[in-house]
This record gives structure tokens, C-alpha cells and sequence, in this order.
């Protein structure tokens, strides 16, 4: 006898609602394992993009203080010449 008869004449003598709870247990377990995954999948490209909308953002306030730094030093020579 193998081991997949041996399953298999376990789960034939199973009470009906006994194989009901088992067969909504797993489709629970892979339900909550999809949306878990998606979600995981979701939020972490989300974060990723906020990151770089972040980062970005740093960047161009940079790149202004510089060129605000710039203008004032030129205006300062004018002034000074």
C-alpha cells in the first residue's frame, strides 16, 4: 500500500464536515497568503517610488541653494567692484 492510498482512505473516512473545515482552511490559508503577497508587492514598490520622489525633491532644492549661493556671491563682487 502506498503512502497516497493510505491519505487517501484517511480523507474518504472523514467526516463530511470534517473535510468542509479542511477545504475552507486551505482556501483561507492561500487566500490570505495572495492578498499578503500582493500587498507586500504593492507597498514596497510604493515606497520605493516615494523614495525617489524624495530624494528628488532634495536634489532640486540643492541644485536652487547652489545657484542662490552663486547669485549672491556675483552680486556681492558687483557691489564690491
Amino acid at each position: 500500500m502506498t503512502i497516497f492510498s493510505k491519505v487517501s482512505n484517511r480523507i474518504r473516512n472523514l467526516k463530511i464536515g470534517t473535510k468542509i473545515l479542511i477545504a475552507f482552511t486551505f482556501v483561507t490559508i492561500v487566500a490570505v497568503g495572495l492578498v499578503g503577497f500582493f500587498a507586500f508587492s504593492s507597498g514596497s514598490s510604493t515606497l520605493e517610488e516615494e523614495s525617489f520622489n524624495k530624494l528628488t525633491a532634495v536634489r532640486e532644492m540643492k541644485a536652487s541653494q547652489i545657484e542662490d549661493y552663486f547669485q549672491t556671491i556675483e552680486n556681492q563682487i558687483i557691489t564690491f567692484s
